[in-house]
């Protein structure tokens, strides 16, 4: 039987390269060529395995995956690329099969494969909320007097609060620096009232739907954790 590598490779290249695309889709993400390329590359590479024994190649077809999605998935956080590996191996399973290719004909294998299956889904299940907040995510750009900032900002859909009608954007303190002082407005909360001190930045940008807005707004600085900037409903109006 004459096998042709060359052709495998290509095939595995083309197949896992798809793969990654769908995950990004599905999720939200912005798609980028080059790591599309570099997952496909690797996921060729896999190829190589006939050259050794069948051990050695089941073993990078059950765990190639996560090398895979290593190269092909951008994500800052762990629990993210979990879920987003979890979708590429479900993409695997339905398009060739888990039993075909795993080669499975004992009970222990069919049982660890049950095991496996229940797994991903558990961790498919947790997908939601990642669609739902990169479908909120938009590219922005904030300049001060000497810097530039280029980040991920968060709509936030409860945030209305303008300044002399001004939209206002929370931005974290870490990127509070030569920005020009603007006035200080008192704000009346569910705690109480409070003063915060807005700041104009010399420019600011926001990516919607891949056309880049210039945009007139206030900055405050807040204590944000999980976010870089917190964006006001009023820019994607």
């Amino acid at each position: 039987m004459v096998i042709y590598l060359d052709l495998i490779f290509i095939l595995n290249f083309s197949i896992n390269s798809l793969f990654i695309y769908v995950v990004n889709i599905v999720y939200k993400e912005k798609v980028k060529f080059l790591r599309i390329v570099l997952g496909g590359l690797v996921g060729g590479m896999f190829v190589l395995g006939f050259l050794f024994d069948y051990f050695v190649y089941n073993l990078l077809k059950i765990f190639g995956g996560v090398a895979v999605s290593l190269f092909g998935f951008k994500t800052a956080k762990f629990r993210q690329l979990v879920v987003k590996i979890s979708s590429f191996y479900i993409l695997n399973f339905v398009s060739v099969g888990f039993v075909a290719a795993f080669n499975i004909n004992s009970l222990h294998l069919l049982l660890f494969s049950f095991g496996a299956i229940i797994f991903v889904f558990m961790v498919e299940s947790n997908k939601k909320p990642i669609i739902f907040m990169n479908a909120w995510k938009y590219n922005i750009s904030v300049y001060s007097l000497k810097k530039s900032y280029h980040l991920e900002g968060y709509l936030d859909t409860g945030n209305f609060s303008k300044c002399d009608d001004l939209p206002l954007v929370y931005l974290s303190k870490k990127y509070q620096g030569d920005f020009e002082y603007y006035k200080t407005i008192i704000v009346s909360t569910v705690g109480g009232s409070s003063a915060l001190a807005c700041y104009k930045p010399r420019r600011f940008e926001i990516e919607i739907e891949g056309v880049v807005c210039l945009k007139d707004v206030l900055i405050v600085f807040a204590d944000i954790t999980e976010f870089e900037c917190l964006l006001n409903v009023e820019l994607v109006l």
